[in-house]
């Protein structure tokens, strides 16, 4: 009697992290999520509401002045996110050369393994979450430290599918 395939208890990555795996992870991490969102929706509504009242003093023959900072600000903003930001992301790839040393990890249903630091599996328990998105796993050690699993290291999208469904046994989505 043949039962449905059985998939391997453990998934092993070799090889480098790309830059453009590190930028998509970093954008990831930063992805505003509960009460960010709010807050941006209101930051959002407000600088819609001085706009339409600036206009509207346009219209009537005045001249805001004071009005325009939040433009400036909202400028600022925008050009940091869509310039600064990607920089930066792509600067600290190239200068930490440790991330694009070839590496081995190895997750398993216990947890999960680096083998170019230690031999010592990290069990499941020591870790508080993950994130995903079309191209990395993230798999959170602290808020603010997480191991990136990019979706080009897995041979397939199952694969990868596959890591993702493992995790989210064990961690919680964040």
């Amino acid at each position: 009697m043949n039962g449905p395939p059985t998939s391997p208890p453990r998934i092993v990555l070799r090889g480098v992290l790309p830059e453009d795996a590190f930028v998509s992870a970093q954008w990831l991490h930063l992805k505003p999520r509960g009460l960010k969102v709010v807050l941006f929706g209101l930051i959002l509504i407000s600088l819609l509401w001085v706009g339409i009242g600036t206009i509207y003093r346009w219209a009537q023959g005045e001249i805001p002045g004071s009005d325009v900072w939040p433009y400036g600000l909202f400028l600022g903003l925008l050009l940091a996110f869509l310039i600064w930001l990607p920089f930066k992301f792509r600067a600290s790839y190239r200068q930490h050369k440790i991330l694009q040393r070839p590496f081995e990890l190895e997750l398993s249903p216990t947890g999960l393994r680096k083998h170019d630091s230690d031999e010592e599996e990290i069990p499941w328990s020591q870790y508080v979450g993950y994130r995903k998105n079309d191209s990395v796993l993230l798999i959170y050690q602290t808020p603010a430290l997480f191991q990136v699993l990019p979706r080009t290291l897995f041979e397939t999208d199952a694969g990868f599918d596959h890591a993702v469904a493992l995790v989210g046994r064990h961690l919680k989505r964040i």
